[in-house]
């Protein structure tokens, strides 16, 4: 988490697309589902009404694509010292 959060430069004036934005939404979500798979006790501050233990093929197409935008995004702001 520290690198994420070291390698990533947000623009002066950060705007997501709606592309960028649900790929991001989707991904958050991926994880507090996952949280709640582990631990269910430790994520009731998540609303897991719509969580489930397992995944479709059409959710799991949904994922990669989120991961992906998510990914170019990063590459998109990553700063120079990393690389």
């Amino acid at each position: 988490m520290r690198y994420l959060g070291a390698s990533f430069k947000l623009p002066e004036d950060p705007k997501l697309s709606r592309t960028e934005e649900a790929a991001l939404n989707n991904i958050i979500s991926v994880a507090k589902e996952r949280i709640w798979l582990d631990d269910p006790l430790n994520a009731q501050e998540y609303n897991s009404d719509n969580f489930d233990e397992s995944l479709g093929m059409d959710s799991v197409e949904n994922i990669k694509k989120s991961i992906s935008v998510a990914e170019s995004y990063i590459c998109k702001y990553k700063t120079q010292i990393d690389e």
